[in-house]
């Protein structure tokens, strides 16, 4: 239960301690049981309290919430063995609710070992005689769990896997997670750019991209009120003029992070759809559903095309509107470029240079843009993030009469020196800004380059500086530093684990299935392969077990004894308890007397053998008498 204080409000898990701790205290020090109308009134309590906590009793929150709870009121009546056995159960269920928060690897380390330790307690209520020793009993447990793994990859690998997350209720499933939004204002990526969790992790098929053309593709945004800027809900549907010929092809796999949203990160310009997933006219990459799980696909994107060379007139008109009343010393300052400008690449290149040369900063601390957010920060703050600059720049390029929009991602990335991947944190979130241009269509901007180049090319921690507020651990994460090395090291384990095991999907398994050549039985063979290995797998058990128990004898002849009781129980003759051998055979020899020289014969053997020289006796002939010994089976009393 103890990594729930990291998931649910702290009272409920302190509330559960207490229960445990005076359940624990009525029992070892010999004091009764809460009353009955107590613990009704306390379970009546406890319902009451996640009521006004979560408004439900259902969902993941709240019915984890509600779970360990009851088991901590659970362990206020242990009465019998009953009880015991229904809190193991239930402290079971408990572990398997921390799949619906996290499915990391040291949350998975710990629920293995807590699950070793219930298994071993569970061992300790098998009703045996005698108290089972804890080393035993961890022991026993440990092989179980052990002898679990090969069954648990063979269901891992051939059971049929479910489209969507199988931990995770898709009303809670994007509680937590961090990314992307389908809008931006002041502040919004500043407040991103402060997370170190991973984005997402990039395996190139080749040799990577330079840092400047690592731009990676989440939401277009277009329509703007003066302050906010917000993606269309629907894009116009206007088909898509794209050149790839000549351009470079880089392909490439993405392991995405989930995000509760739909965006797939591409390079500029994805060339085709993964399975799942729409492209839109904008050239966002839209998986069908939101992403709650981890993610994998491989795409092919084109770093140099030429996208929408003819703009529909829709479009055109939407990416130069603006507010009215908004910016009004923007747009003057636009007309004016505008008018003495040559060409719209002149107006475009007019406003980079005014970005260098005018006293720009790059900050996470920008002052706060009350009245008007363009004008002021244009014209008198001229302090602000990537989102600043992108966001007045796009305004000044649609004042200018030039189409333009916003686009959101992440840009750059930092390769693992011991495997070969990138690893692109949420610190590495970025916002740009493209323009149409006659003839070149949809052309990439980045106005933070001109404020902030090494942005570009070293990354956030670089180009906000040491004296900046970025976090120490975000700062630490970049470079040659002794953290970003243990950092990087660690999440070689943590690309494996998502790699492997998170991000094995349906896909995935189709993959695996075709490389098997499985593909083509489908599920119902599939299905009586996945049995037929089960049951092989459980009467290798079986029999490992049956020849670790099997009766062990000091010699030869002592096996010959147990194989004449044997034949003789078949029969219907068992000993009975005390009785010895000679006794068993003269009682034989009464109901049998056409036997009773050969079983009397046999019975001297053995006790010669047995007790004054097993070297005299001829055990292969001793063994082939007792396999033809030729008696009435006796009918059962």
């Amino acid at each position: 239960m103890l990594p729930h204080f990291l998931n649910l409000p702290f009272w409920i898990p302190t509330l559960t301690l207490a229960l445990i701790g005076w359940g624990w205290w009525t029992q070892h020090r010999d004091r009764p049981l809460p009353a009955r109308m107590l613990r009704i009134l306390l379970v009546v309590a406890a319902t009451i309290g996640i009521l006004l906590q979560f408004h439900t009793l259902f969902g993941r929150d709240a019915g984890v919430s509600l779970l360990i709870l009851m088991l901590g009121l659970k362990l206020l009546e242990l009465r019998s063995r009953r009880d015991a056995l229904l809190a193991l159960f239930l402290g079971y269920f408990v572990v398997a609710g921390h799949f619906f928060f996290t499915q990391s690897i040291p949350i998975a380390v710990y629920m293995v070992a807590t699950v070793w330790l219930m298994t071993a307690a569970l061992i300790g209520l098998s009703g045996t005689a005698r108290p089972v020793p804890a080393r035993t009993r961890l022991r026993t447990a440990g092989m179980m769990l052990a002898q679990s793994i090969p069954m648990m990859i063979v269901l891992f690998v051939l059971f049929p896997r479910l489209p969507g997350p199988i931990w995770a209720l898709p009303k809670d499933s994007s509680a937590g997670l961090t990314g992307l939004g389908d809008e931006m204002s002041p502040g919004l990526i500043s407040d991103l750019i402060e997370s170190n969790e991973p984005a997402f992790r990039v395996s190139f098929d080749g040799q990577a991209p330079p840092a400047d053309s690592r731009y990676w593709r989440g939401p277009v945004l277009v329509n703007f009120d003066g302050r906010t800027w917000r993606r269309e809900t629907e894009s116009p549907a206007s088909p898509r003029t794209t050149t790839f010929q000549g351009a470079e092809p880089v392909s490439y796999t993405l392991t995405l992070q989930p995000s509760g949203r739909r965006w797939l990160l591409a390079l500029d310009t994805p060339g085709e759809v993964p399975p799942g997933a729409t492209l839109t006219p904008a050239y966002e990459l839209l998986a069908t559903a939101p992403v709650r799980e981890v993610r994998q696909y491989r795409l092919t994107s084109y770093l140099d095309t030429v996208i929408d060379a003819d703009l529909d007139p829709r479009t055109r008109a939407r990416t130069l509107q603006l507010p009215e009343d908004s910016a009004p010393r923007t747009r003057a300052l636009a007309r004016e470029w505008r008018a003495v400008a040559a060409s719209p690449e002149a107006v475009v290149a007019r406003a980079l240079d005014y970005y260098r040369q005018e006293p720009f900063y790059y900050t996470l601390q920008p002052p706060r843009l009350l009245d008007d957010p363009i004008d002021g920060f244009l014209f008198e703050t001229r302090r602000g993030f990537c989102e600043h600059y992108a966001s007045s720049f796009t305004v000044l390029m649609r004042a200018a009469g030039i189409p333009a929009r916003v686009v959101t991602g992440y840009l750059g990335g930092e390769r693992s020196p011991l495997a070969d991947y990138l690893l692109i944190r949420q610190s590495d979130a970025h916002a740009w800004a493209e323009v149409w241009l006659e003839g070149r269509g949809w052309v990439r901007v980045d106005p933070t380059a001109a404020v902030a180049p090494e942005r570009v090319d070293r990354g956030v921690s670089a180009a906000l500086g040491e004296d900046s507020i970025l976090p120490a651990f975000v700062r630490a994460s970049y470079g040659t530093s002794w953290l970003n090395r243990v950092s990087m090291s660690w999440d070689i384990v943590n690309y494996y684990w998502n790699d492997w095991v998170l991000a094995f999907g349906p896909e995935r398994q189709r993959e695996l299935l075709e490389k098997l050549g499985l593909h083509r039985l489908g599920w119902t063979a599939i299905g009586l392969i996945l049995i037929g290995t089960l049951g092989l797998l459980m009467g290798l058990y079986v029999g490992i077990y049956w020849w670790r128990n099997r009766p062990r004898h000091a010699n030869d002849v002592d096996a010959l004894v147990d194989a004449l009781e044997r034949r003789l129980r078949r029969c219907g003759y068992p000993r009975d308890p005390g009785e010895t051998l000679t006794a068993l055979v003269d009682r034989i020899a009464h109901e049998q007397p056409q036997q009773r020289d050969i079983l009397h014969r046999l019975a001297m053997t053995l006790h010669r053998g047995r007790y004054r020289d097993p070297e005299a006796v001829d055990t292969a002939s001793l063994r082939r008498e007792i396999r033809a010994l030729n008696l009435e089976k006796r009918n059962p009393p």
